[in-house]
């Protein structure tokens, strides 16, 4: 969120960023479900990209792909 004057509005309280909540889900299930979907088509997104400047970020990316799709107890946002 951003003030008239286009500086960035803080929490008085904690300091911390204020954001405006785009989208509004009935459970958290649903809430992560979708927040996973995309960190996922993300991750996808930068592992799939083929430039050579990306190759530094391609393991740990596979690696955080490898563990998602491990987890257990979480449906994935295509399987609702």
């Amino acid at each position: 969120m951003l003030d008239k004057n286009g500086v960035v509005l803080r929490d008085p309280e904690n300091g911390k960023i204020k954001y405006v909540n785009m989208f509004e889900f009935s459970d958290r299930a649903t809430r992560e479900a979708f927040s996973d979907a995309v960190i996922d088509a993300v991750l996808r997104a930068l592992l799939h990209r083929g430039e050579r400047q990306m190759d530094f970020i391609r393991r740990p990316v596979e690696r955080e792909l490898e563990r998602r799709e491990k987890r257990v107890g979480r449906k994935r946002w295509n399987d609702r």
